[in-house]
Order: structure tokens, then sequence, then C-alpha cells
């Protein structure tokens, strides 16, 4: 990895702040750095060769929510795509998520928290370390009518 690093012309991230990250040390598990890559990701960095990219990101596909029907349309947006033939745990989805989701649907929160991401231990670490603070947070959604949306793939165990 290091002498690939070495030798691109340039390197990519998945984020600006990953970017920023991985020329760090690690100091696991609380935070993961450049895992012993950081000073070549520095001197890539320096030389103008270390870029942070938003992967994945599409700007031309935005389109603007109409006031008040944001959770409406993303629902929609859900079922939609789960009647993609390719999505084989759609079953898993609809029974762990489906009824939760469409209580919603009529009744819509007043705030909505969200997050879109890989299910990996290394995002999830400060969660399992200190549930009680994931309970604070969920606790500040019920007392504002709010809730907490989580969207991923991944390690199946989160």
């Amino acid at each position: 990895m290091a002498v690939g690093i070495r030798l691109a012309d340039s390197v990519h991230t998945v984020s600006p702040s990953y970017k920023e990250d991985v020329m760090l040390p690690s100091a696991r598990p609380e935070f993961v750095g450049g895992e012993g890559l950081e000073k070549d990701l520095q001197q890539a960095n320096n030389e103008g060769r270390l870029v942070g990219i938003l992967n994945a990101s599409n700007y031309n596909n935005i389109r603007e929510a109409k006031k008040g029907l944001l959770y409406r349309n993303t629902v929609k947006a859900l079922f939609g795509w789960l009647q993609d033939e390719s999505k084989k745990y759609k079953s898993d989805f609809l029974a762990h998520t489906g009824e939760k989701i469409m209580q919603h649907v009529g009744n819509k929160p007043k705030f909505v928290a969200s997050s879109v991401a890989r299910l990996t231990e290394q995002k999830f670490y400060f969660f399992k370390r200190s549930p009680e603070a994931f309970e604070q947070m969920l606790e500040k959604l019920r007392e504002v009518d709010g809730i907490f949306m989580l969207l991923g793939t991944g390690e199946s165990r989160l």
C-alpha cells in the first residue's frame, strides 16, 4: 500500500474529512487514522496528490422537497427502491422497519435525525462503548417529537 501511495499520480479518500483523518496516526479503538501510512499520505498531500472526494455523490440528481413532504417522499422512495428484484433482503427490511416507518406516514415527526452509512465496527464504536449516549439522544428526539433513521449495509450484527 505504501509503495502504491508513493508511486500514484493521485490518491483519493471517500471524503475531505477522512482525508484529514488518514494523515494522523491511529489511536485504536477510539480513532482509526492512517494505520502506519500517515507519513506517505502526508507526503502525497504536500505534493498535491491526496484528494478527499465525496464518494458516490450525484449532484445532478438532487430534487427539492416540497415543504412538509420530506418524510413522506423519503418513505415513498424507500419502498420504491425495495421493489427492485435484486433487493434480496427486502423481507428483512420490511419485518424490522416497515411498521416503524409506516406509523409516521400519517403522523409525521417534527424532527428527523438521519444517517446513511456503511455499518462497521469503527463507525459504531462510541455507541457500543457508551450506549447511554445513544439512549440520551433518542430521549431528546422523543421530547421534540423526533425520530432517528439509519440506512445502511455492512456488518449484519450491527
